[in-house]
């Protein structure tokens, strides 16, 4: 799990020129889904994320931090596609 958030925030650093803050919230947003996960990213279903979407939410997470969540989960998986990760 390290070497692909390593090289996911490369990613995100380098070719999207994202912010340090940017990068670190997207990465421990992904880290985070990783973890609840606890499988291999490649494994993840829809499913997966509209449960862990629920979890936080219901943890009282605000609209602003969900729509970054969601965000990070579609560009990471979208990097993952171009990558061959997923």
């Amino acid at each position: 799990m390290e070497s692909i958030l390593k090289d996911y925030k490369n990613y995100l650093r380098i070719e999207r020129n994202m912010s340090q803050n940017t990068v670190n919230a997207y990465c421990s947003d992904v880290e985070g889904f990783l973890s609840f996960l606890g499988s291999p990213a490649k494994d993840a279903s829809s499913s997966d994320i509209e449960n862990y979407l629920g979890k936080v939410a219901s943890e009282g997470m605000s609209k602003r931090s969900g729509a970054r969540l969601l965000s990070a989960l579609r560009s990471f998986y979208g990097w993952c596609v171009e990558e061959g990760e997923c």
